[in-house]
């Protein structure tokens, strides 16, 4: 079927708007002007225009007329190069050696699978993440199977902004969910956080500006922090004067993280709670469960049923063996005891060097610093790879992040004694 005129001079647009022709803040010719010039109706131009804008690529300016959004491109940070021989203190990962052993779980499925006309969810993996969630006290009528926690974060986002509105984003903060973010033509708003999550005040400053906010309960990244239960009722507290805004909690760790959950979404309205299994039980098994109020979820789960309506049954049987193996658990626990005393490694190295952590939980944490080159180049002198904090912040002062969950005492000391005496900066002299 061909396309509206309006369509079609919309297309035109968006290619011009993807090659660089209209950058951001370049201005669209009038409504009037460009109508009398390509020979089409005002109203069919005007019609082009509210197309791009419901995209996300342009925004009416009023009297300022029709200006092209600015839409960044993802960050696509590298990850530094490890050179042979250097300790990799940024990848920001599990410890590959305290995961499950997939191998007896996967050599023991049958072989039947899902197939056309069955029920997304898998009940098996219903059963035991319920179980496993309920203990946490998060519960919600409807479940649903996503490929991992950022595809449950889209698709919620998805389901219920439009592009345009505004989403709270910690501040420091995964830079991948910016990304997704503004690929998918929201507006990031910066909340500053501290060791214990997102900060009241400052939420309450932008309150009135977004449609969604997501929080990051525990085991934060960059920075280790987790929501005590006075502070998410704190922020539950503010949430609740807004019950249309979209409350998402990220529990992208879950209790290998180091600290009970104290999620913010389930005490409100509309919210929705990801708990991603990449981290506890394998990145490769891209497996996670979400819940959420009524709504939402109708809304997230009728979504992806006209796309790719269910995650692999082969990927959340497996996920489901794993919950319910009693070895598992067990090294589930042995591996949450081993990131704590990781971290405990880390802290105590950084106090001996007079030099402060920011956050107690996850594989990542963040260290205050004067100058983020510095502290990175001191860092790789002194045998180390670590992430300077600038991807990560908006509006907070500069840090680095360094990954903690494979350290040794060594080597903890080795990158806290090179973050406490880091080079001087080469400063040039007069002639």
């Amino acid at each position: 079927m061909s396309r509206t005129p309006s369509a079609e001079l919309a297309a035109s647009i968006e290619r011009r708007i993807v090659d660089g022709d209209l950058p951001g803040g370049a201005k669209l010719e009038p409504v009037r002007s460009a109508a009398q010039r390509l020979g089409l109706a005002p109203n069919t131009v005007a019609a082009a225009y509210r197309l791009l804008a419901e995209r996300g690529l342009v925004k009416g300016r009023g009297r300022h007329g029709t200006i092209v959004e600015s839409r960044p491109r993802p960050t696509l940070i590298p990850e530094p190069v490890v050179p042979d021989g250097m300790v990799d203190l940024a990848f920001g990962g599990p410890d590959p050696a305290l995961l499950p052993d997939l191998g007896p779980v996967l050599a023991g499925l049958d072989g039947s699978s899902a197939t056309y006309g069955d029920p997304a969810v898998n009940l098996d993996l219903e059963m035991a993440a319920r179980a496993a969630l309920a203990a946490e006290g998060v519960e919600g009528r409807y479940l649903a199977v996503t490929g991992g926690a950022v595809d449950g974060i889209e698709r919620a986002l998805g389901a219920s902004l439009r592009p345009g509105d505004a989403v709270g984003l910690e501040d420091p903060g995964w830079y991948p969910i910016v990304d997704l973010v503004r690929a998918m033509g929201l507006v990031p708003v910066p909340v500053a956080v501290d060791g214990e999550g997102m900060l009241p005040d400052r939420l309450a400053q932008v309150m009135g500006r977004v449609s969604a906010v997501i929080v990051t309960p525990r085991a934060q990244s960059p920075t280790g922090a987790a929501l005590t239960p006075e502070r998410a009722a704190a922020l539950a507290a503010l949430l609740a004067a807004r019950p249309e805004v979209l409350v998402i909690d990220d529990d992208h760790m879950g209790p290998l993280a180091g600290a009970p959950l104290a999620a913010v979404g389930p005490q409100l309205s509309t919210w929705i709670y990801v708990h991603s299994f990449s981290k506890s039980l394998g990145p490769d098994l891209r497996t996670a469960v979400v819940l959420g109020d009524d709504v939402t979820m109708d809304r997230l789960t009728s979504r992806q049923m006209v796309g790719p309506a269910w995650v692999s049954h082969i990927l959340q049987r497996t996920v489901a063996e794993l919950l319910r193996s009693p070895d598992v658990a067990r090294r589930q626990v042995e591996a949450a005891d081993a990131y704590t005393e990781r971290r405990r490694l880390f802290h105590a190295a950084m106090e001996s060097h007079g030099m402060t952590v920011v956050g107690t939980t996850g594989f990542n944490l963040w260290v205050p610093v004067d100058d983020e080159d510095a502290a990175v180049r001191s860092a790789r002198d002194n045998g180390f790879v670590i992430r300077a904090g600038s991807p990560f912040r908006h509006q907070s002062g500069p840090g680095v992040r360094v990954t903690v969950s494979q350290i040794t005492a060594d080597e903890a000391d080795g990158v806290a004694r090179a973050l406490a005496h880091p080079p001087r900066r080469r400063t040039s002299r007069a002639v």
